[in-house]
């Protein structure tokens, strides 16, 4: 993961559920519904920018609207004219990676042409929140999978939940924690989800379909729970330099950056609904702050949009 924040775009809504209503009470009844969302569970997978995953998609702004919005340039400011051949980072240093030609033209393209499929190329007072590490019980038992990244457990270089402090035991956790909270019902009302380097989808090193794979056994078993009434979110955490067509807006030192995907599953997400409203990560803390009439924690999340136009309270869960 890095820093910088990334540009968001809902990228497909699954739901159950029927009816609605009219336009004209609909504001008003957003803020209210939110009081049906007890749970917001946050998956964060890794690396890849939206067009690269739904570039395809019906209904988004994807590959086929690419055209010349957003010319490649050199560090020099000259448009490239063919791509650079892509780096072998298995050799050290790294070497043009002869399986891919050196005059790609400037134009999205399928690696699996050139590359074979199976080969890699602070606390909130009132409110419970966890964050779920895949493999955090194994790294802090001295055994760390060897995929296992440290900084994907983000509060662990945090002094209040240092080793030997209760918030340590109560807001740290294994994956394995979240599935039994599932079991029992007895969930946080905020879960920030990691999965492991092997299941996070990161280029070079994971795999994609066993990634997905994955995130959906996490999203069955949250359908499966008591808790169910609640919003899955799940998200990429950057774009990892891959290709996108739709230039990022205009920010600050952090960017936006390119796209990145969102998909919305809840009871309450509307059913087949691509949202182009523009959404950055803070988003899903804006949606987080609305529910529970939080203080913005900076400048950044009280400007974000808050994710509320993906959802329709009126539905009837099912």
């Amino acid at each position: 993961m890095t820093t910088s924040v990334q540009s968001l775009l809902v990228a497909l809504l699954v739901v159950t559920g029927c009816t609605s209503m009219s336009a004209d009470s609909r504001g008003a009844a957003q803020l209210a519904g939110l009081e049906k969302l007890h749970h917001v569970i946050v998956i964060y997978q890794e690396n890849w920018s939206f067009d690269s995953l739904y570039g395809k998609f019906p209904g988004a702004d994807g590959l086929a609207n690419a055209g010349e919005r957003i010319r490649q340039v050199k560090q020099d400011g000259r448009p490239y004219t063919t791509l650079p051949q892509p780096l072998d980072t298995s050799k050290q240093p790294p070497v043009p990676d002869p399986r891919f030609p050196a005059n790609l033209p400037v134009a999205p393209y399928d690696a699996a042409r050139y590359v074979p499929a199976d080969q890699k190329t602070g606390d909130i007072e009132g409110i419970s929140w966890a964050w779920y590490s895949e493999g955090w019980n194994d790294a802090v038992a001295g055994r760390p999978d060897a995929l296992f990244q440290f900084h994907h457990q983000p509060f662990n270089y945090f002094a209040p939940y240092a080793e030997g402090t209760a918030t340590r035991v109560e807001h740290l956790k294994d994956i394995e924690d979240l599935f039994a909270a599932l079991r029992t019902g007895n969930v946080p009302a905020v879960a920030f989800v990691k999965p492991i380097g092997a299941h996070n989808e990161h280029p070079g090193y994971a795999d994609l379909l066993r990634g997905q794979q994955y995130v959906a056994t996490l999203v069955k078993a949250v359908q499966d729970s008591a808790v169910w009434k609640n919003s899955v979110i799940i998200t990429y955490d950057e774009g990892a330099g891959r290709w996108d067509h739709v230039p990022p807006p205009r920010g600050d030192r952090w960017s936006p950056g390119v796209r990145v995907p969102a998909i919305i599953i809840s009871p309450y997400a509307k059913r087949g609904f691509v949202d182009h409203t523009p959404y950055e990560t803070v988003s899903i803390l804006k949606l987080i702050e609305t529910r529970w009439n939080l203080a913005p924690l900076g400048s950044r999340d009280a400007a974000a949009n808050n994710l509320l136009n993906a959802f329709d309270f009126s539905l009837t869960p099912r």
